[in-house]
């Protein structure tokens, strides 16, 4: 329902294809709204307070979204198809175990940056230390319009 923390998200266009642009760098470009498709080998669980996570890559170099339980943000650039992305902050609410692990997982993925390559119908982020993130476009309505209530967008 939306509010003035959860505004209604806005329509995507559901022919965009970010993963398709290719940056001046090398490499597939994630500017666009994702799903978290898969973090460390798991899918994440739906059943958190706000659906399966979701992250937004603006073309600004502005990353946000939601990691389970609770709103991130931080900053992201590309250099030949390595992605790192800045300290991330995020609301400190409290969840379920399972949705907390994986948002846990999540934000250690993004903070450890790595390569970023085409997978299947999405991008799969490798750290260095061997941890899969898989995003997959979204389906039009995810992400968040981050109206003037929202602090973390």
């Amino acid at each position: 329902m939306p509010d003035d923390v959860h505004p209604r998200p806005p329509a995507e266009d559901p022919t965009a294809r970010p993963y398709d642009e290719r940056p001046a760098g090398g490499g597939p470009s994630p500017a666009g709204t994702w799903v978290v498709a898969e973090v460390a080998g798991a899918v994440p669980p739906a059943h958190g307070p706000h659906g399966h996570p979701w992250l937004t890559f603006d073309g600004d170099g502005v990353l946000y979204g939601h990691a389970g339980v609770n709103r991130v943000r931080s900053t992201w650039s590309l250099d030949g198809g390595r992605l790192t992305v800045g300290p991330v902050v995020q609301t400190m609410m409290a969840g379920p175990d399972d949705v907390t692990r994986t948002e846990v997982a999540l934000v250690a993925a993004l903070t450890a940056g790595g390569t970023l390559e085409p997978a299947d119908d999405g991008l799969a982020l490798r750290t260095a230390d061997g941890t899969t993130l898989l995003l997959r476009p979204a389906p039009p309505g995810t992400g968040a319009s981050g109206g003037a209530g929202h602090a973390l967008r």
